[in-house]
């Protein structure tokens, strides 16, 4: 059965679209009953309207997808009869932008304090739209799915479904690496470049640990920025590093292309997520990356990180902006060498419902149902 599949344009530094193509992959190997046919919003906006009636439209939304989001209202509007299953990756708001005008306004001229109240005032009306033309929900963590499901015993009596399938680990099938056998302990980075990321926090932490004399991992950042206000915050942390004589054991290397990554994770002790919240509940790329090939994390108390990552068993947990249990933990990468070796076997034990004929499973169990009805 061919299925549509509504998601951002293929490009490098957009992870939902990264996320769109392995899920292809893994659907084409482990269902390939269904056939995906992917289109971006402009194809979607073409197509739609001589689809066979009843047909199934996926689609995969974040919160900056304001033209898929347009592109589903005029669809919806237009063929009420095809069913429709939604993936959010941010969860619980589905929708920043309303319109092409708002989307420059917000990048180039809103505050971010200023856009952030603007959404909150529309945000009632914004999901109780989107909640209208859906039939199927389906998040990426299980607290993304409760927050979803919370919020809609606020609008409707007769609730859309909602189902929780894991993000995607990138392996099939996975590994396990082996630990590092440098000497210098190290603790990595990757990933696009913007101030929720938190890498400021990661500096601090490295300079508190010079302070006090204690002995802190190396520092790898692999990562650039997509927008302009990424940029001047990169600027902003390298001139930390700068400021607090760093630049032994903090080194920048800009963007990581896909097929280094291998290398780069089996040469890291940890990975290093120290996000902030943005009021989403998101799943997180980088972790998968981790959980692909058995590696630790040392990310922040932030998103839905407290829900996918069990602290203390495949790494640890510290609040976001922390900075002395940040140094603690970093500290710990140097100083208690078999702990995080133990956690390497926790990250293997917790990654299995995450892998490729685990989700095809669940996924096509869901859209067996809605062909079904």
């Amino acid at each position: 059965m061919e299925i549509i599949y509504l998601t951002p344009k293929l490009h490098p530094l957009n992870g939902i679209s990264q996320y769109a193509s392995l899920l292809c992959s893994a659907m084409k190997k482990y269902a390939p009953e269904f056939v995906f046919r992917r289109v971006d919003d402009v194809e979607f906006e073409q197509c739609y309207r001589s689809l066979p009636k009843h047909s199934i439209i996926m689609a995969e939304m974040s919160v900056g997808e304001g033209k898929i989001f347009q592109a589903l209202r005029r669809q919806k509007k237009q063929r009420p009869d095809l069913r429709r299953l939604i993936t959010i990756h941010d969860p619980p708001r589905f929708a920043v932008e309303m319109t092409p005008l708002l989307e420059k306004m917000s990048a180039f001229t809103l505050t971010r304090a200023l856009r952030r109240l603007f959404l909150d005032a529309l945000d009632w009306t914004i999901e109780r739209d989107m909640i209208q033309q859906c039939d199927i929900f389906v998040t990426l963590t299980p607290l993304g799915k409760q927050v979803l499901e919370e919020k809609f015993k606020r609008f409707f009596p007769f609730l859309p479904q909602v189902f929780y399938v894991p993000h995607l680990l990138y392996l099939d099938p996975p590994e396990c690496a082996p630990a590092p056998t440098s000497s210098v302990p190290t603790l990595g980075y990757f990933g696009y470049i913007n101030p929720h990321k938190g890498l400021h926090i990661l500096i601090e932490a490295a300079y508190r640990l010079k302070k006090e004399n204690k002995p802190c991992p190396r520092l790898i950042i692999y990562g650039e920025s997509i927008t302009r206000r990424g940029s001047l915050y990169l600027q902003r942390v390298q001139g930390l590093v700068q400021k607090y004589a760093l630049t032994d054991s903090v080194q920048f290397r800009g963007y990581l292309d896909e097929p280094e990554i291998m290398a780069f994770l089996r040469s890291v002790d940890a990975l290093a997520m120290p996000y902030s919240d943005l009021g989403f509940v998101s799943a997180s790329g980088v972790l998968q990356w981790a959980r692909s090939v058995g590696i630790p994390v040392l990310a922040s108390k932030t998103r839905a990180f407290a829900s996918l990552i069990a602290d203390g068993v495949e790494g640890r947990i510290i609040p976001t902006h922390d900075i002395v249990g940040w140094a603690e933990a970093m500290h710990s990468i140097v100083l208690e060498h078999e702990t995080w070796q133990r956690f390497r076997s926790g990250v293997i034990m917790q990654r299995a419902d995450a892998e490729w004929k685990s989700v095809a499973t669940r996924l096509s169990h869901i859209l067996q149902a809605i062909q079904r009805t």
